[in-house]
C-alpha cells in the first residue's frame, strides 16, 4: 500500500501531499488541531498533529503512538486556565518539540448578592417579537440568586417568575385573543425576600401586539430558494419556496417571522428573503377549478393553475408510490382533472381533503419515480415527475444513457475537516472526485465536476450546476471528522446520507459496497439527511458519501494511499451499477 507522508509544511494540493519523505528531511512535529492561542469553555479537547515517520512521540512526557505516516492524535482534559501542551519527537539522535496552549474559560459564575443586581445583556426578548393573540411571550433573565422575580408589559404588571437554576429566572405569558396595547418593552423587577434590596432592567427587544387590522402580508424575494422551518430556531426545515411566494406574518421571533400556512400549521421564516408588502395587501388565497398533465418525453408535468403563488408543501411517501401536495390558501372547487393518455408515470390524481382546510392533493405513481421537481410558471404551479432514464447497455455494466454529477465537497475557504497529518478535506475530496468522476466516464455516462477546482462554491450553486448539466445522479463526495471535543479513536468508517426516498435504495446500495471493503468500517447509513446539494436537488437520484474520517488515525492512514481511492470510488461505482441493475424497470423510452 502506498502512504503518504508531509514534505513541507505548506501544502500545494494534494499531489504535492503524495509523496515519501526521505531519510534527510529534517524531524520536525507540528500541532494540525486545535489552532494556536485557542481560547474555549469546553472541559475536554481533542488535539492532533504529526511528526516524521518513526520518530519516537511523547505528549507532556509520556509515550504515544504514531501513524506510519507520523500521525498522532488524543483528547486532553482541561483545566480552568493556560493548558500546556508539549509534544517531543526524536529519532537517529535528533529531537524536535512542538508546544501548544489551550485556555479554558472558567464557567459563567453566578450574579453575587452584593450588589444585588441583574444582568442586563441577559435580559429576553433580546430582538423585535411580533405576537398575534392567541399568543405567548417567553421571558428570561439572570441575576442574583435567591430573589423574588417578577415582569411587567403593558397592562400585565408583576407577572411571577421561577428560578428554574440558581439565578435563572424564567416566565412565559399567554395574550387573548383580541388583546392589543402600543409597542412595549419587558421590564424586570428582582427583590430580595425581605424586600429591602431591588434590582430592575428591560429587555431590549420591544413586543408588538398585532391587533384586527390589515394582514400583513410578506413575499420571498431571495435569488434562491427560501426556507421556512417549523420552529424559530431555524433547526428544522418545512419546505423550500421559489420567490414571488406570499405569506401572511402573524407573529415575529427575533429574526424570523412566524406565518400561518394554515389555521393549524405555522412555520417560520428569515426577515432577510422576504419583504414586506405595503398594508391592505390582501391575504394570498385562489380557488383551485381544473388540473391538467402534460406529458413529455422523459416526465409528466402537472399543472395546477392558481390565481396567486400560494406557499406549498410536498411529501414523497412509499408503498404505494405517491407525492402528497398540500397548497396552503387554496380553496377548492374542483371541475375536473384531466390525465393524459399514455401517462407512464403518472397513475391517479384526487383530492384528499385536510382537517384544516388545506387543499391536498395525492398523485399516485405507476412505478418507482426517479425524482420531481415543483415550481411556478407565473401563477400555476407545476409538478415534474420523472420517468427513470433509458439505459441501453446496462446489461453490460455501463452506464451509457446516464449523466452523473460528481460533488467534491467544501473548496476555497471553505477547507472542511483537517486529518492529522495536515490534509485539508477540500484537497482529498477533489482526488477522490477526480477518480470517480473517471471511473463513471469509463463506463459510458456522461459526466460534470460541480467543483473543478479550488473555489468556494455555494451549496445552492452545486444544485444548480447539477441541475444545468442535466444530471440523472448526484454523487457528493465528502470525509469526515468527529468533533472538537470527542475522542478521535471513538468513530472511523464509512457512511453513507440521503434525502429523499426515491434516493434511499441507490444510497442503501452504494453503502453495501462500501461496508464490504476490506480496512474499511461501515459507520453509518442516514436517510433524511437535510444537506442542500442533496436535499435540493429531488428532480435527481442524490446521495452523500463520507468516505473515511480524517480524525481517527487508522482511517487517515488509510483513506490517503492511492489503493484505498482507488477501491473507494470503484465501490462507489459498483453500488450504482448494482442499484439499476436491481431495478425492475429501467428502460423507458417512447415506445414503451
Amino acid at each position: 500500500m502506498t502512504t503518504v507522508t508531509h514534505k513541507a509544511s505548506v501544502f500545494l494540493g494534494l499531489i504535492c501531499l503524495l509523496c515519501v519523505e526521505t531519510h534527510a528531511a529534517p524531524l520536525k512535529v507540528t500541532f494540525t488541531f486545535p489552532e494556536r492561542n485557542t481560547t474555549t469553555s469546553l472541559e475536554q479537547m481533542r488535539y492532533a498533529g504529526y511528526t516524521s515517520p518513526g520518530a519516537t512521540l511523547t505528549i507532556n512526557g509520556i509515550p504515544r503512538e504514531t501513524s506510519s505516516i507520523g500521525a498522532f492524535a488524543g483528547l486532553l482534559s482541561l483545566s480552568v486556565g493556560e493548558n500546556v501542551l508539549t509534544a517531543e519527537a526524536s529519532v537517529n539522535g535528533a529531537s524536535a518539540s512542538a508546544r501548544l496552549e489551550i485556555t479554558r474559560e472558567p464557567p459563567l459564575a453566578p450574579i453575587g448578592t452584593e450588589p444585588w443586581q441583574i444582568d442586563k445583556n441577559s435580559c429576553s426578548p433580546q430582538a423585535p417579537v411580533w405576537i398575534l393573540p392567541p399568543g405567548s411571550l417567553p421571558v428570561r433573565f439572570r441575576g442574583s440568586p435567591g430573589g423574588i422575580a417578577t415582569f411587567s408589559i403593558g397592562p400585565h404588571k408583576d407577572i411571577a417568575m421561577i428560578e428554574s437554576s440558581p439565578g435563572i429566572y424564567e416566565s412565559e405569558l399567554m395574550f387573548r385573543f383580541g388583546e392589543t396595547f402600543d409597542e412595549g418593552k419587558v421590564q424586570f423587577e428582582l427583590t430580595r425576600e425581605q424586600g429591602y434590596k431591588k434590582a430592575t432592567a428591560t429587555a431590549k427587544g420591544p413586543v408588538t401586539l398585532l391587533g384586527t387590522g390589515s394582514p400583513i402580508i410578506l413575499e420571498t424575494h431571495s435569488g434562491e430558494p427560501v426556507p421556512l422551518y417549523r420552529t424559530a430556531d431555524g433547526r428544522t426545515r418545512y419546505v423550500d419556496l421559489p420567490s414571488e411566494v406570499r405569506l401572511e406574518a402573524v407573529g415575529r421571533m427575533q429574526s424570523r417571522y412566524e406565518v400561518a400556512l394554515s389555521p393549524q400549521q405555522h412555520a417560520f421564516v428569515d426577515t432577510a428573503t422576504v419583504l414586506r408588502l405595503p398594508d391592505g395587501t390582501p391575504r394570498p388565497k385562489s380557488a383551485l377549478t381544473t388540473i391538467n398533465t402534460e406529458l413529455k418525453q422523459d416526465r409528466t408535468v402537472v399543472r395546477i393553475p392558481l390565481s396567486a403563488r400560494l406557499p406549498y408543501r410536498i411529501t414523497e411517501l412509499i408503498d404505494p408510490p405517491r407525492l402528497e401536495l398540500r397548497i396552503f390558501g387554496a380553496k377548492s372547487d374542483l371541475w375536473w382533472i384531466t390525465q393524459r393518455y399514455g401517462d407512464r408515470t403518472v397513475a391517479s390524481i384526487r383530492e384528499n381533503p385536510d382537517s384544516d382546510g388545506t387543499c391536498c392533493l395525492v398523485i399516485g405513481l405507476k412505478q418507482d419515480h426517479w425524482g420531481y421537481w415543483i415550481d411556478y410558471d407565473k401563477t400555476t404551479l407545476c409538478l415534474e415527475i420523472l420517468a427513470p432514464p433509458n439505459l441501453p447497455d446496462l446489461s453490460q455494466g455501463r452506464l451509457r444513457g446516464l449523466v452523473v454529477a460528481v460533488d467534491p465537497g467544501h473548496g476555497g475557504k471553505n477547507v472542511g475537516a483537517r486529518s492529522s497529518s495536515g490534509v485539508y478535506e477540500k484537497d482529498l475530496n477533489r482526488e477522490l472526485g477526480i477518480r470517480l468522476e473517471q471511473k463513471i466516464r469509463s463506463l459510458g455516462a456522461e459526466t460534470v465536476i460541480v467543483r473543478q477546482g479550488d473555489e468556494t462554491v455555494s451549496l445552492q450553486e452545486r444544485v444548480n450546476r447539477a441541475r444545468r448539466s442535466g444530471a440523472d445522479i448526484l454523487i457528493s463526495i465528502h470525509n469526515n471528522t468527529v468533533g472538537e471535543s470527542t475522542d478521535p479513536a471513538s468513530a472511523r468508517g464509512v457512511s453513507v446520507y440521503s434525502c429523499h426516498p426515491h434516493s434511499e435504495q441507490i444510497a442503501k446500495t452504494v453503502f453495501d459496497r462500501l461496508a464490504g471493503l476490506p480496512n474499511l468500517e461501515p459507520w453509518a447509513y442516514i436517510t433524511g439527511f437535510d444537506f442542500k446539494p442533496i436535499r435540493g436537488s429531488t428532480d435527481m437520484l442524490g446521495f452523500l458519501v463520507e468516505c473515511a474520517f480524517l480524525s481517527h488515525l487508522g482511517d487517515e492512514e488509510w483513506i490517503l494511499s492511492t489503493e484505498a481511492q482507488d477501491r473507494v470510488t470503484q465501490a462507489i461505482c459498483d453500488g450504482v451499477i448494482d442499484f439499476l441493475q436491481q431495478r425492475p424497470t429501467v428502460s423507458l423510452s417512447n415506445n414503451d
